[in-house]
């Protein structure tokens, strides 16, 4: 089974993992995600009533390796993954 990283978008998909051309080298920040919960309280109510729960944002810090096979193709690459990463866009991490 390959392991790594996939994060796809309605620009495209890109994988890190242990192989070329885009590196996996260190990943920080997955842990388990912070958990608000909602409760509510009315007047003379003992204890609370439980609303639901959010996750707090999080961020998670990669740092990859872009291998290609020229100076031209490593410039692609990066074109490639810097299309893909954007914070506007909705993204699915795998």
């Amino acid at each position: 089974m390959k392991r790594g990283i996939i994060i796809e978008n309605n620009r495209g998909r890109v994988e890190f993992g242990n192989s070329r051309p885009f590196v996996l080298e260190t990943i920080e920040g997955t842990k388990a995600n912070e958990v608000t919960n909602i409760n509510t309280k009315a007047p003379n109510q003992d204890g609370v009533t439980r609303q639901g729960a959010t996750y707090n944002p999080r961020t998670l810090l990669m740092r990859v390796g872009i291998m290609g096979e020229s100076k031209a193709d490593t410039d692609r690459l990066g074109r490639e993954i810097s299309k893909v990463l954007n914070g506007k866009l909705n993204s699915k991490l795998t």
